[in-house]
């Protein structure tokens, strides 16, 4: 499309990676400014993100060397450690420049990439942290894209019976205490299922297992408030300024699952899965078009933004 992606570009200094066969090379990690192989990459089993899952991370994409919406993900990063107290020790510039430092020491332009930041214990049982900085942990590795068929014919969801979605407190930080989203996984690979829908504990829509979710009445964008117990998705966030763009009529609103089986679209969006259609809902068939139109719309005008044809 000859746009330009939009992202985190190496800053200076640090030059594109070039392109490399990954299968053949050391796995590097980057573990409180060093990298390190794969296998040497290690911390204390006294880190509350594993004792406790008290811990934050980011999912990160690369295109071309280009790390998408990299900012919008550090400050969501940065506003979770606020929150939780735990002391970052790059300041968000540095994270950047580390990030990037990652994404070429394993020769990727293109990549799926994860920070996890975490603190230790110094007293276990006790709860006291200890007064050192937290660990930070950042990995990159090639891509896994969804299978075509999926953005092509629309996906299908289920809604989750296993278990609820967590508080709207805990919800909106992006934590290492990821128990309620694994289960609700295991749950749609046993079902057969591509995404399932989490409920919160009144019972309505917050979002799937890895992703937001939108639907569509009667031309109008719906997608469900972040009171309700939702992450505030960094795609989520820039497909609600591009629908603002376009002049989209879009309401932020509690959702109930019966709307959501009357909608005329649905499509969930993530880092990873961009903007995704939806053909089904448990066996229900979504609309009378998959992509719908304005899905497509929505597909199209994300794929421009992220510069890719």
């Amino acid at each position: 499309s000859g746009a330009t992606p939009q992202g985190g570009s190496p800053p200076k200094g640090i030059a594109a990676p070039p392109v490399a066969n990954y299968s053949k090379m050391s796995y590097l990690v980057y573990i409180n400014g060093n990298l390190v192989p794969a296998e040497q990459a290690k911390i204390s089993v006294f880190d509350a993100a594993y004792l406790y899952g008290e811990g934050l991370f980011e999912t990160l994409s690369a295109i071309d060397s280009h790390v998408l919406f990299l900012k919008d993900h550090l400050q969501r990063l940065y506003r979770g450690a606020r929150a939780l107290k735990i002391p970052i020790p790059l300041t968000q510039q540095k994270l950047e420049i580390a990030v990037h430092e990652t994404l070429r020491a394993n020769q990727l332009r293109d990549a799926y990439l994860r920070i996890n930041i975490s603190a230790e214990e110094s007293d276990v049982g006790k709860r006291h942290r200890c007064a050192s900085e937290a660990h930070v942990v950042i990995f990159a590795k090639p891509p896994d894209p969804y299978p075509q068929r999926l953005y092509q014919k629309g996906c299908r969801l289920i809604l989750i019976r296993s278990v609820t979605n967590d508080s709207a407190q805990i919800a909106t930080l992006k934590t290492t205490n990821y128990l309620a989203k694994v289960v609700a996984r295991r749950e749609i690979a046993t079902r057969g299922a591509d995404e399932g829908i989490l409920l919160n504990a009144k019972g309505f829509v917050t979002e799937c297992a890895g992703s937001n979710l939108f639907l569509v009445k009667r031309n109008t964008l719906i997608t469900p408030a972040l009171e309700e117990g939702v992450m505030p998705g960094v795609t989520r966030k820039k497909l609600l300024q591009l629908i603002r763009r376009k002049k989209i009529p879009c309401q932020e609103k509690r959702v109930s699952p019966k709307q959501l089986e009357r909608a005329d679209e649905i499509f969930i969006t993530s880092t990873l899965k961009g903007v995704m259609p939806v053909a089904q809902l448990e066996r229900g068939r979504i609309g009378q078009q998959v992509p719908g139109p304005i899905t497509q719309q929505m597909m199209e005008a994300y794929q421009k933004l992220i510069g890719k044809p």
